[in-house]
């Protein structure tokens, strides 16, 4: 083989070893902390928001 064609080989043997080892990443894990600076109306609004939360879920 040419030196050419061994560098196209090894370029796809790394493309196919990387996307064997790839997977989902992991779910990232929120804690909200009752303070005395965030309103509770922020708070509702962010769970209403990013985590799809309804209302009567949110404010408990």
């Amino acid at each position: 083989m040419s030196k050419t064609r061994d560098w196209l080989d090894f370029d796809q043997l790394t493309a196919d070893k990387l996307q064997d080892g790839l997977k989902p990443p992991s779910m990232y894990k929120v804690i909200l902390v009752n303070d005395d600076y965030t309103p509770m109306e922020f708070v509702i609004d962010v769970l209403q928001k990013f985590f799809s939360y309804d209302v009567e879920r949110a404010h408990n």
